[in-house]
């Protein structure tokens, strides 16, 4: 058995480092941190935190008022390293360090900690993304540790969160992270102040899009954010007549009726539900609102006008999902029936690829093979992705079927150049290499030598296929 290898003398390791006494470290840490703003840093809030963690809070709350203070100027790679690493040296602390001890001093740390973070962004542009989730990451601690602090002063929260929502920043359209922390009063304030401005906005503003250009443009911006956050606040209270109220203020073309139908649904008012969506005035924003509109019927014991529904929809989108719920509550003898008849009108519908791909996933494979021997030429145009799904679900029991699918996709993957299918292609063409070749066609290799030859610009494809085919040669 070969010795354990021990650790070398010199490699940084505490016990290494202690070595050198206090004294010798000190010096060390003096000059490095001359050097380097972020071990400066680190090293003012250890000595801050051995006084104490008043003086800790202290020390932070200087250094973020510093941040916010900072000459706008282009700083170098090392300096924008160093001061990107301070600001969330600065934030663990406050979560780490002072949030246990002293939450009221957090709570304000955070909330001026989130303040600088625009003008610290800026600065350091180039890692936006990261310091904009650490910033949005100090929100959510202010919030939860505000939600958590007894002493809080409600009407605080409330100012916060309003400030929050006129300060532009994207993050403060969503104060769903706010809600523990306002409970229902401060919820009812908030929406209070809210509302009041919402009402107060030129009628221009909350009209048709092209009513709202020009000089009502900016308050159109403003209506619609309002409407968002009147909405959350609505919904976190449980109060669709406050939803309501909000959407009626807007032309109704563009009334969330969807939505306000769902939401009295929730609160057990099915009929009203229903008489949004049945207002010719939403038709616009409804065309979507098939669930909905389900829900509503069964709610209502109209299980006919809802199966009804069903078909209607699926005979329009095919949307599998949607045919079993229809088929799940028809009665037993009448869902073989059923399947047959729906299976025959599929088979004659306007888009074969459609067709195929509803076969696909139903599945229906003799349906597929069917399909592909009476429509093949109405199948060449459908998504390459689709066809060689097909080909790979009709390889085992339809053969013949699944080749011929194969040598209709072929051709127009390559010659529209559909890079994204060369892999599926190249491994459907591998494993297809031994299947019969369909009636009065040419056997494999013929076919494909014909199909190299017609696209042989393609190296990338053919590259691809020689990776999954070693044994055959490549030209």
């Amino acid at each position: 058995m070969a010795p354990r290898k021990t650790r070398s003398p010199t490699s940084v390791t505490p016990t290494n480092l202690e070595r050198l006494g206090a004294a010798r470290l000190a010096s060390l840490l003096v000059e490095l941190a001359k050097h380097d703003q972020a071990v400066r840093a680190r090293l003012a809030l250890a000595l801050a935190e051995e006084v104490g963690v008043e003086e800790l809070a202290a020390a932070v709350e200087r250094r973020v008022a510093e941040l916010g203070l900072l000459p706008k100027k282009r700083l170098s790679d090392a300096k924008r390293r160093d001061l990107a690493q301070e600001v969330a040296i600065l934030h663990d602390t406050i979560v780490d360090r002072v949030a246990p001890t002293l939450p009221g001093m957090a709570i304000d740390l955070l909330r001026r900690f989130v303040m600088v973070g625009p003008e610290v962004t800026d600065l350091i542009w180039e890692a936006g993304e990261r310091l904009n989730a650490l910033f949005d990451k100090a929100e959510d601690n202010l919030a939860a540790l505000w939600a958590t602090h007894t002493a809080r002063d409600l009407d605080d929260v409330v100012d916060w969160v309003a400030d929050r929502i006129d300060s532009g920043d994207d993050h403060a359209a969503d104060i769903r992270r706010y809600l523990p922390a306002l409970g229902q009063d401060g919820l009812r304030r908030l929406a209070e102040r809210l509302d009041a401005e919402f009402r107060a906005l030129p009628r221009e503003a909350v009209g048709r899009w092209a009513n709202a250009l020009g000089r009502h443009y900016n308050a159109r911006l403003r209506a619609n954010l309002l409407r968002r956050i009147l909405h959350q606040i609505a919904d976190a209270l449980d109060d669709v007549d406050a939803y309501i109220a909000v959407e009626r203020a807007f032309h109704p073309t563009e009334i969330e009726a969807a939505g306000i139908a769902a939401r009295l649904l929730k609160a057990g008012r099915a009929q009203e539900a229903w008489e949004w969506l049945d207002d010719p005035r939403f038709e616009h924003s409804l065309r979507n609102a098939t669930k909905v509109r389900l829900d509503v019927l069964e709610a209502l014991g109209r299980r006919d006008d809802a199966q009804a529904l069903r078909l209607a929809t699926f005979e329009r989108t095919l949307d599998v999902p949607m045919l079993h719920a229809y088929l799940r509550r028809l009665p037993d003898f009448e869902d073989d029936q059923a399947r047959r008849r729906i299976v025959e009108q599929v088979a004659q519908h306007r888009s074969a690829g459609e067709a195929l791909r509803f076969f696909v996933a139903w599945p229906d494979d003799d349906a597929a093979a069917a399909l592909v021997d009476r429509r093949l030429s109405d199948l060449r145009p459908a998504p390459p992705g689709l066809l060689l799904d097909a080909v790979t679900r009709l390889r085992e029991r339809h053969p013949a079927q699944s080749v011929a699918l194969l040598r209709a996709a072929a051709p127009q993957v390559l010659e529209y150049g559909y890079a994204a299918s060369y892999t599926g292609l190249a491994r459907a063409i591998v494993e297809s290499r031994d299947l019969p070749p369909p009636t009065d066609g040419e056997d494999h290799d013929t076919w494909l030598d014909k199909l190299q030859l017609r696209y042989h610009r393609r190296e990338a494809f053919w590259s691809r296929y020689y990776e999954l085919a070693p044994s055959r040669s490549s030209p």
